[in-house]
């Protein structure tokens, strides 16, 4: 939590500023269009997702070194459903080198443990938690242990459920506002519409309504199976399972919209490219790391495009990370 010393108003505007400075000197864009800050009501207990790891016989999280533990039985930006398994997790003396995802579905009360177990360490396993477990070997195999292989969370008025290794939006109550600014980005009337990078359908399902048809595309298996589950009953719908620009690429037709969410390095070079062959009429970008946000701006802006808004959306209070639409 590096900026928790700073009052949260001050917060809100140091990452509107720090997205401002980016897209200037990584971005080369000429006073860049960055709206204020969308903020949270209460920047304290939201975290739906917590990742410890074990030595030592303790669990803790990672200091800044990236190195030392830091045992922790309380943590100020967990959401309570999460910090209450802490303690309970802590006397589990899980074996070094083991790590340990807690999340919790705020809105549904669901809660879901998943134990990573790289080297196979783990023998037998007992465990007496609210909550689903879930263990996952050196070999990325999934077993259940307890409960359910997934939680369900409620974003935007729907429910999606969310396998265990799937990626998950860790602030629910933000994961709201960052979908209306992604369909805000939408402009009326567009027919076919591509979401990159669509995780578990959060995007492609909120879309669904109010397009001609959009595509999902995603690399990871487990999330495209959890989207068409979280997609039942919408016929304007296609989910394709596999890298980005091999789904872009297959979608025929020309694109009105792209939706491109990526992991925090940003666009890979031939994603670009097809952006630029393709031509959508808008390209709606949601960003967690500004600096390869910029980097990608300056490229879309020698295709042809217009930075037209930014607004960063303040997912992760207390720390300098922010996310963009």
């Amino acid at each position: 939590c590096q900026l928790q010393h700073m009052a949260y108003e001050a917060q809100l505007r140091f990452k509107a500023e720090a997205v401002r400075s980016a897209l200037a000197r990584i971005g080369g864009v000429t006073e860049p269009p960055v709206e204020a800050t969308r903020g949270m009501d209460d920047p304290w207990g939201y975290r739906n997702t917590l990742r410890l790891h074990a030595a030592g016989g303790q669990l803790g999280l990672v200091a800044r070194d990236g190195r030392t533990l830091v045992p922790i039985d309380a943590c100020p930006i967990a959401h309570p459903l999460v910090a209450e398994l802490l303690v309970p997790l802590a006397a589990a003396r899980l074996p070094d080198g083991c790590a340990v995802v807690v999340r919790a579905g705020t809105r549904t009360g669901e809660a879901q443990v998943v134990i990573y177990d790289a080297d196979d360490a783990i023998e037998e396993l007992t465990v007496e938690l609210d909550a689903s477990v879930v263990l996952v070997d050196g070999s990325g195999a999934v077993h259940l242990v307890s409960g359910a292989p997934e939680i369900v969370e409620s974003w935007a008025g729907r429910d999606y459920a969310v396998p265990a290794t799937a990626f998950c939006q860790t602030n629910s109550a933000m994961t709201d506002h960052l979908v209306a600014e992604v369909l805000a980005g939408v402009p009326p009337g567009a027919r076919r519409v591509v979401d990159a990078y669509c995780g578990v359908g959060l995007f492609t399902v909120a879309l669904a309504p109010r397009v001609g048809e959009v595509t999902g595309i995603d690399l990871d298996a487990a999330a495209v199976a959890a989207a068409v589950e979280n997609a039942a009953g919408l016929d304007n719908v296609t989910l394709i399972e596999g890298p980005v620009a091999e789904g872009l690429a297959a979608v025929e037709g020309a694109l009105d919209v792209v939706v491109v969410d990526p992991p925090r390095a940003g666009l890979e070079p031939e994603v670009l490219a097809l952006l630029a062959a393709r031509a959508p009429g808008t390209i709606v970008y949601v960003s967690c790391e500004p600096a390869s946000l910029a980097r990608d701006v300056a490229r879309l802006v020698e295709a042809g495009y217009v930075l037209e808004r930014c607004r960063p959306l303040d997912m992760f209070p207390q720390t300098h990370h922010v996310e963009c639409v």
